[in-house]
């Protein structure tokens, strides 16, 4: 495997979704809300609570409404919250490299 192009280091986040169901519209939902605040920014989102991406976002913690549409065209309102983690959100990915 190459790694010798992989950038430094990635910045890891939890996210929380309100209602916590369906998840399976969970990665719509972040994708749109990544479209109206995050845009340069490319994540990497687990499916479950885990964002990480390749630059700091500007605040450590984000917070939104999002609506989006079921496969029946209904609506459905989630409100995303996306925060740095308590742990030390940046990922040395150097060690990779040696």
């Amino acid at each position: 495997m190459d790694v010798s192009k992989l950038i430094k280091q990635v910045y890891h986040y939890n996210v929380y979704f309100t209602p916590p169901r369906p998840k399976r519209f969970f990665s719509v939902a972040l994708e749109s809300l990544w479209n109206e605040s995050c845009k340069g920014i490319v994540y990497a989102f687990d499916g479950h609570k885990n964002v990480y991406t390749n630059r700091k976002l500007s605040a450590d913690i984000l917070e939104k409404e999002i609506k989006i549409n079921d496969e029946y065209a209904r609506h459905i309102t989630f409100k995303i919250k996306v925060q740095a983690t308590k742990t030390g959100h940046v990922l040395d990915l150097e060690l990779l490299k040696r």
